[in-house]
């Protein structure tokens, strides 16, 4: 990672662009430092963190039972629960299996570099001064995106817009008790507008944290690697959601057919 920066850095200076040029400041923070973020991307900088990475997925199911918390309606009914508790059990399953046990596994299985292959060694600052880590290592932030953040979140948002619970939201919110929070909850365009704004922010930093994931911690092929064990999540979820192929389990968890 140290070494690639160096390198990059040592390119630009080759083409004449000075550190205290706008286009070179602005190539150095968003392409050349890893861990910066635009501020107005919510959630860019703990995407990755817990609780963020296990709230920020779970935000479209916990949007719809607070609804109907506020506004009096019954559509926290037992298929959100069994929602709920599934997405809870793909978090544990993505941390304990895809990561922790997939890790170990390719632990014995991968050997740790010599040290006369780090070719970028003099790059390297003090606290630098070894190669760490396998000759491959998947991504494991790869899986965390694509088999945990995104797949739970767009399942939710997806049936929130194939079953709309709002209008019932609309129905029961004059006679709620909840004030102004009720009060917004009635407007027929808040909730899909919110989850529609809040999808759109979650791919924006997701592929953001890949982006810089696969520039500056990881290879091409672990990066493909990482994507495909993901899918060990992401094909299920599918599955179960939009066909028909295990149809008591779409009822079970969805209260309807595939849509």
């Amino acid at each position: 990672q140290q070494g690639a920066m160096q390198i990059i850095h040592n390119q630009l200076h080759s083409l004449h662009l000075e550190p205290t040029s706008l286009g070179y400041r602005y190539f150095y923070r968003w392409t050349l430092t890893p861990h910066a973020q635009p501020l107005y991307l919510l959630f860019s900088r703990r995407l990755a963190r817990f609780p963020d990475a296990w709230l920020l997925p779970l935000f479209p199911v916990l949007l719809r039972i607070i609804t109907a918390l506020f506004t009096g309606s019954a559509t926290t009914e037992v298929h959100t629960k069994r929602r709920l508790y599934l997405y809870i059990i793909l978090i544990q399953l993505r941390g304990w299996i895809l990561y922790l046990l997939f890790d170990t596994i390719e632990e014995l299985l991968v050997s740790s570099p010599e040290r006369t292959q780090c070719w970028y060694s003099h790059l390297l600052q003090a606290h630098y001064s070894e190669c760490q880590g396998r000759v491959t290592d998947f991504s494991d932030h790869v899986v965390l995106y694509f088999a945990q953040i995104l797949p739970i979140a767009l399942t939710e948002v997806i049936h929130s817009f194939a079953v709309p619970y709002w209008q019932t939201t609309i129905q029961n919110s004059m006679s709620s008790r909840a004030g102004v929070f009720s009060w917004f909850l009635s407007s027929a365009r808040f909730i899909p507008t919110l989850l529609i704004l809040w999808m759109g922010n979650l791919y924006v930093i997701t592929f953001l944290g890949a982006y810089k994931t696969a520039m500056f911690f990881h290879t091409g092929p672990e990066i493909l690697i990482g994507y495909l064990v993901s899918l060990l999540l992401q094909i299920p979820l599918c599955v179960v959601q939009c066909t028909q192929a295990f149809p008591a389990l779409t009822t079970y968890l969805f209260g309807t057919l595939a849509i």
